[in-house]
């Protein structure tokens, strides 16, 4: 029988059994900080992830961004709903908003992924719209774990004219909810990035595999702010030399 103490620690953490399948294993958390270039100006980001269960087969996450980009500074925020089975994969909606220089995308979209022993691949389709052409975008990744704390990620994305392919790396190290990554990316009009941080993970001490399939979805707000920058359209040059600000 459950002592009184440990069913009150256990309320006031608002602890709930990890069963095999569960869509949240924990309410849980991440904060990320990155640093490093986009085409060849310097970049910095922090992000933080919160993420709560729906029951047993239901999530919530809520994702927010501040960044500086060639000393642009660059918010955004988002939203996931979601089904998953942690041991099949997950399927959900999603929706966000980013701002960088005076310009803001929106983006609503569906999203999922699919749970192999040592693969997952996810995808993200939907629409966006904004001070950029109303258009469609979309995202295919692979992540192939070396072992339970070491995952490679291969992917691609396209929005609306705007192609870009990348290559990451994430490390979770002996310290617990630690973990350290890297991101290159190459894309349409010489757009080139190459990106690395840290990772702190709130909630329970797990695999680096069981963070990203028991816990939260990606933090998809800084590809976002790059969707931004690649697809607002250039202004308009008058005779003058002025520009016309048509978006």
């Amino acid at each position: 029988m459950t002592s009184k103490p440990l069913l009150a620690l256990c309320i006031a953490t608002a602890c709930t059994p990890a069963f095999a399948g569960d869509a949240v294993s924990s309410l849980n958390g991440k904060l990320e900080a990155m640093g490093g270039k986009v085409n060849s100006n310097d970049a910095s980001a922090i992000m933080g992830s919160l993420t709560a269960p729906l029951g047993s087969r239901y999530g919530v996450q809520l994702d927010a961004l501040s960044a500086d980009i060639n000393s642009t500074n660059a918010s955004g925020y988002g939203l996931h709903a979601f089904w998953r089975d942690s041991d099949r994969g997950m399927a959900g909606l999603t929706g966000s908003q980013v701002k960088t220089g005076g310009n803001q995308m929106n983006r609503v979209g569906v999203e999922g992924e699919v749970y192999l022993p040592n693969l997952t691949v996810a995808g993200e389709i939907g629409q966006q719209r904004g001070d950029v052409p109303k258009a469609e975008y979309g995202s295919l990744d692979l992540t192939w774990y070396a072992n339970d704390n070491l995952a490679l990620n291969v992917g691609a994305s396209k929005a609306d004219s705007f192609n870009k392919q990348h290559l990451g790396v994430e490390y979770q190290t002996p310290l617990k909810g630690l973990a350290l990554f890297a991101d290159a990316a190459s894309g349409d009009n010489g757009y080139d990035h190459v990106m690395g941080g840290l990772t702190y993970y709130f909630g329970g001490n797990k695999s680096l595999k069981q963070r990203h399939r028991q816990d939260d979805p990606q933090n998809p707000l800084f590809d976002a702010v790059m969707g931004l920058e690649a697809n607002v359209p250039a202004p308009v040059t008058t005779d003058n030399g002025g520009s016309n600000g048509i978006r």
